[in-house]
């Protein structure tokens, strides 16, 4: 198996497939040989991976860099029958050539992201080809996921008020790897509800929130707006 990115989510993809056993290639460039090593992995040059692995799972974030990472070129490099898995953002391939390979039978794809629309037209040919297999962009949208995204969210705040190390922290140099979404200000069910409930049962109040990470993220109504953001202080009144 290929991981394309290695951070979060691909390290907890490989905790989950090790007992699976296989061989495990990363391809990561911010990552260290050791770090995948430490991982039961050896870390490669994304052409090595894409030659070499039966199955790719993309968990890479999408920056001006990563684009288009899977073009044609690097498409035609994976073998005959091969698997691919896209579980972070459909901008990583080059969706006009994905569908090109796909057509010819020679791999199939799995894919809970797709750009440049998400969802894809009705009529988008990726949604009749017998070798594909579409989400969402809900893949891990359970009940079970969503209740342990707010539990996580508001264990951080707890060790905030409390004055204990964050779990979960987003330095600025995390953040330059890292895919930047604009979202809007919260004003509706979803996550931050989810999270803002939690806090009122557990008798923690928000009274105002400071978050810093990119100035589309906003407040609205008390309620942190996007999972995301990092708070960094805090004041009552």
């Amino acid at each position: 198996m290929g991981l394309v990115g290695f951070g979060r989510i691909g390290q907890c993809l490989a905790r989950l497939i090790d007992p699976l056993g296989g061989e495990l290639s990363v391809a990561d460039p911010y990552c260290s040989a050791e770090v995948v090593a430490a991982m039961q992995g050896k870390l490669v040059g994304l052409d090595e991976l894409l030659q070499s692995c039966s199955v790719v799972v993309l968990a890479a974030a999408l920056t001006p860099e990563t684009r288009g990472l899977l073009d044609q070129r690097r498409l035609a490099l994976m073998p005959q029958g091969a698997y691919l898995i896209n579980v972070a953002r459909g901008g990583l391939i080059d969706t006009e050539a994905l569908v090109a390979e796909l057509r010819s039978g020679r791999i199939t794809a799995a894919l809970d992201v797709t750009d440049p629309l998400e969802p894809l037209p009705a009529n988008h040919e990726l949604r009749g080809l017998p070798n594909v297999l579409l989400t969402p962009h809900i893949a891990a949208g359970g009940l079970e996921t969503r209740r342990a995204i707010g539990e996580v969210s508001v264990g951080e705040v707890e060790r905030f008020f409390k004055g204990e190390p964050l779990k979960n922290v987003v330095t600025r140099k995390m953040l330059a790897t890292m895919t930047w979404r604009v979202c809007g200000s919260y004003d509706g069910p979803g996550f931050g509800r989810t999270a803002i409930d939690l806090l009122a049962i557990k008798g923690i109040t928000l009274h105002r929130v400071r978050v810093a990470l990119v100035e589309p993220f906003r407040i609205s109504n008390g309620a942190i707006a996007e999972k995301d953001a990092i708070l960094i202080e805090t004041k009552n009144g």
